[in-house]
């Protein structure tokens, strides 16, 4: 008489081998989804930001959250903001420092960093129009002629003559001057703003729109420190009280 074969799924060695591979399965799930997932990085910028200048050059400091919520490894080689008014001037500014740590007073140097899946990068970043070499020259010899001069005269002072401020002559504050009169933006306006991650692989960033208005005030506050480079404020020392910039509320672009 011809036996019967016994069917598989009443083999407890079939179900210990079907519930191993679904182990399998499931513990490698996250790895095999990633896979597949493009890179992909996202910012979100906090509400407000801070904006001065450096001898009219624009200055950003904005606290961001860089996340990589693709599945695979993103290099982040650089973060720029492009800022538009609504007269049509256009410039953009580069993240060249950050703030490693929250009560940091000065920025460190931003270099390229790589984000794993799931990773955040949050700190705040400062963003500059970077001078000219040749700029950088001048405004070197202009800063140590002008902090030579007033300090000349504070030792040439007699004991008894009054503590007052020393005023540098006019022709050592013109190179200050003339390039705040080239490089200054920040005026009274409604300005559109780009968050942009440069990013490899290339494509893991797509720009996001912000708005912020500046009024006539807050231009005001930011042309203060001009009058003061004649005593060397805001050129080679500042004031704890001195106003060197203000802060301005950013909304996304569809708000």
């Amino acid at each position: 008489m011809e036996q019967l074969s016994t069917p598989i799924y009443t083999d407890m060695k079939f179900w210990s081998l079907v519930i191993s591979i679904l182990a399998l399965v499931s513990s490698q799930w996250k790895f095999f989804t990633n896979l597949f997932r493009r890179a992909r990085v996202s910012v979100e910028p906090y509400s407000r930001m801070y904006l001065t200048h450096n001898f009219g050059a624009p200055s950003v400091d904005l606290h961001v959250i860089v996340s990589n919520t693709g599945g695979r490894n993103v290099r982040v080689r650089g973060i720029s903001l492009n800022i538009t008014s609504s007269s049509g001037d256009s410039f953009s500014v580069r993240a060249l420092g950050y703030f490693q740590k929250p009560d940091d007073t000065q920025p460190i140097l931003l270099t390229p960093f790589t984000l794993l899946p799931g990773d955040e990068w949050s700190h705040v970043i400062r963003c500059l129009l970077p001078n000219q070499r040749q700029d950088d020259k001048i405004i070197r010899e202009a800063t140590s002629s002008l902090r030579a001069y007033i300090n000349d005269k504070i030792a040439q002072r007699k004991e008894d003559e009054p503590k007052d401020w020393i005023h540098a002559e006019p022709s050592l504050v013109q190179p200050f001057l003339r390039y705040f009169e080239r490089d200054f933006r920040w005026h009274p306006d409604e300005y559109t703003m780009s968050v942009s991650i440069e990013t490899d692989p290339p494509k893991a960033f797509v720009d996001r729109q912000y708005r912020f208005v500046l009024f006539e005030s807050d231009t005001q506050d930011l042309k203060v420190i001009v009058n003061k480079y004649d005593i060397g404020e805001g050129v080679y020392f500042t004031q704890p009280d001195t106003v060197r910039g203000v802060f301005v509320s950013l909304q996304k672009g569809n708000e």
